[in-house]
C-alpha cells in the first residue's frame, strides 16, 4: 500500500512540476515605450490590464481591463518570435541615436526572464517584431487614443 501512494505521489509531482515550469516561461506582460526629448509613449498589457501612458503637450493616461482575445492575439504574434533573439535584434536604421525619429523599445516579460530589444526608430522597427509593434499601435487606436 506504501509503494502505491509512493509512485501516485511521484506521478502527481512530475505533472505538477512540469506545470509549474511552463507557467514560468509564459509571457507575464509586454511594455512598450517610445519617446523624444519632448514626449514618451508607453504601453503596457497583461492579461489583466491594458495600461497607456503619454507625457508632453498631449499628456494622457488611459486604463481598461484585457478582453481576453486581445490578450491570445498578443500571445500568438509572440509565440512566432524567437524571445532569446530580441536583445541581439539589429534596427534598420538609427535616426533614433540624433534625435531625427523617435525611439522605441520592446520588453516581454515571462515567468523566468525579462527580454529586452535594443533601441529602435519607433517608425522602423527591426521586421522580427513589427507586427508586435503595429498590434500595439492598433490596440491604442482601439482604446481612443
Amino acid at each position: 500500500m506504501k509503494s502505491i501512494h509512493l509512485l501516485l505521489l511521484c506521478v502527481l509531482n512530475v505533472f505538477t512540476c512540469s506545470d509549474s515550469m511552463e507557467k514560468q516561461d509564459a509571457v507575464v506582460s509586454i511594455f512598450y515605450e517610445s519617446g523624444t526629448r519632448m514626449s514618451a509613449f508607453a504601453f503596457k498589457i497583461d492579461a489583466k490590464k491594458i495600461t497607456i501612458t503619454k507625457t508632453g503637450f498631449d499628456a494622457y493616461k488611459t486604463e481598461q481591463g484585457t478582453p481576453d482575445e486581445t490578450w491570445a492575439l498578443f500571445l500568438e504574434f509572440i509565440s512566432k518570435i524567437d524571445l532569446n533573439s530580441i536583445e541581439n535584434l539589429n534596427p534598420p536604421s538609427s535616426l533614433h541615436a540624433s534625435d531625427r525619429a523617435a525611439y522605441g523599445r520592446l520588453v516581454i516579460k515571462t515567468g523566468k526572464r525579462t527580454y529586452t530589444s535594443p533601441m529602435f526608430d519607433d517608425d522602423n522597427p527591426p521586421s522580427t517584431i513589427q507586427t508586435l509593434i503595429e498590434q500595439i499601435y492598433n490596440t491604442t487606436e482601439n482604446m481612443g487614443r
